[in-house]
């Protein structure tokens, strides 16, 4: 008999333990959700604009998740269950960083965790931040980023951001300010076995991405017929001075495919 109970544990404990992961991964993807819903009921709010990357009242800097708190609601939305990342604070909120670069530090209520970035950075020809973008400027808001999974001290990502394997040299120059995390990585959340992440479209709905499919399409679209990055409205000098835009692609490493 206990033979028999000690077989039947050995083949449903691994049963148990894959239904728990994709439980959890369910649970991303609804929290991704939700938090878009809540950027979508910003700009709503707010004659179409889409929320911006970051604010910088005077002497201190805010990123769209504070502006999009009282829309969001929960700070919980953001503790992804999976992404390791999720036990440290994002760049505005660790208290050590925002020390280091002369920003007060924020109550517990606008505190957040890393691992849900906004994408989709350029706007009218310039980073999105201090000018409003009309949610109607995307051409394609089915096949285009809002929100993407990293590990990231940033707010933001983008394919401007290649995949550097030591999380915490992104944020090196903050002269030894920021948490050591030790995370690998940059880019993803811990899931599908390291081939894919959660992201969420300027139209509402998330969705798994294997990494090999987003490459850099849905963070800037390309013209028909161009292998140049669209850049948003970028001149053509300016397009070729962001050279550095499509990084995502080259630098997608063979485990990562």
């Amino acid at each position: 008999m206990i033979a028999i109970i000690a077989i039947l544990a050995a083949i449903l404990f691994p049963v148990f333990a894959q239904a728990k992961a994709a439980a959890k991964t369910t649970a991303s993807i609804s929290n991704m959700k939700q938090v878009n819903l809540g950027l979508l009921m910003y700009s709503n709010d707010y004659d179409d604009l889409r929320v911006q990357r970051r604010y910088n009242p005077s002497g201190d800097q805010i990123s769209w998740r504070e502006v999009s708190g009282p829309y969001t609601k929960s700070l919980d939305l953001y503790k992804d269950t999976v992404n390791t990342a999720a036990k440290f604070p994002d760049l505005e909120s660790d208290p050590i960083a925002r020390a280091a670069l002369g920003w007060p530090v924020l109550p517990d209520n606008m505190k957040y965790a890393r691992g849900y970035a906004w994408a989709n950075l350029f706007a009218n020809g310039q980073f999105s931040d201090n000018h409003d973008v009309s949610m109607t400027s995307f051409p394609d808001p089915a096949g285009e980023y809002n929100i993407v999974e990293s590990k990231d001290i940033w707010e933001d990502m983008g394919p401007y951001l290649g995949w550097t394997q030591n999380v915490d040299d992104d944020y090196s120059w903050i002269a030894g300010g920021a948490i050591k995390t030790g995370l690998q990585w940059t880019w993803g959340g811990d899931k599908w076995g390291g081939k894919a992440m959660v992201v969420a479209n300027i139209d509402g709905h998330a969705k798994r991405v294997a990494f090999s499919q987003a490459c850099g399409n849905s963070f800037m679209k390309k013209p028909v017929g161009s292998s140049e990055v669209d850049g948003w409205g970028l001149s053509a000098a300016e397009q070729t001075n962001y050279s550095w835009a499509d990084t995502w692609c080259v630098q997608l490493p063979a485990q990562f495919k």
